[in-house]
């Protein structure tokens, strides 16, 4: 079978989308696609997106969501086992410049895709971001590299849950989070847990 070519897709799709609405909810699962290109949902805004079980999807262009980047408070990026950021044709395609683009994100999951680099400053500014659900553990992904404040320009944020394997404390800085951050997660690193919060204070 052919992959899909979705920018043609919306590109007919769009005709009959006002340009004023605001979908509640945007789910893009199981699609035979292996790229989302730039601009490639056209004029489509939702406030919650999912991008889930797709698993030829290989590159998302930081532009392809483009229409929804200041309406979307909500970001799931779940189970697509091709969408990895290592040995990219081209760093823009870094899963991470995608998430820098939703400036008004309030909660952001990204879950069980084979991401295998925390990049530097890894969420960019998210001024808005409260919620963060971050694995990168598990049967397709095992992390390689954590850059340097990986967490940094995220003001808002209250609760932090990792699943991540055999990470330190050492690895994960949160320094500067407010004292707001009520909630910490660190799955699989139970016992280094305790030591992670005492970087907080």
């Amino acid at each position: 079978m052919d992959t899909w070519d979705v920018a043609k897709y919306f590109d007919k799709v769009s005709k009959f989308i006002p340009d004023d609405i605001v979908y509640d909810h945007f789910e893009i699962q199981d699609m035979n696609v292996d790229e989302f290109p730039a601009e490639a949902f056209k004029k489509m805004k939702a406030r919650n997106i999912t991008i889930f079980a797709n698993n030829k999807l290989k590159y998302i262009h930081p532009d392809a969501f483009a229409a929804t980047f200041e309406a979307t408070t909500i970001l799931s990026i779940n189970h697509n086992e091709g969408l990895t950021n290592e040995n990219l044709p081209d760093p823009i395609y870094d899963i991470f410049n995608v998430v820098r683009q939703f400036k008004n994100l309030e909660n952001l999951e990204i879950y069980s895709n084979p991401i295998r680099t925390l990049p530097n400053n890894a969420f960019g500014s998210l001024p808005s971001l409260v919620v963060l659900r971050l694995s990168l553990s598990g049967a397709i992904g095992n992390l390689k590299k954590i850059g340097s404040k990986p967490f940094s320009g995220l003001p808002k944020l209250q609760s932090l849950e990792l699943f991540l394997r055999d990470i330190s404390p050492e690895d994960i800085r949160l320094s500067n989070q407010p004292l707001s951050l009520y909630k910490i997660q660190m799955l699989l690193n139970v016992i280094k847990c305790y030591l992670l919060l005492t970087n907080l204070i």
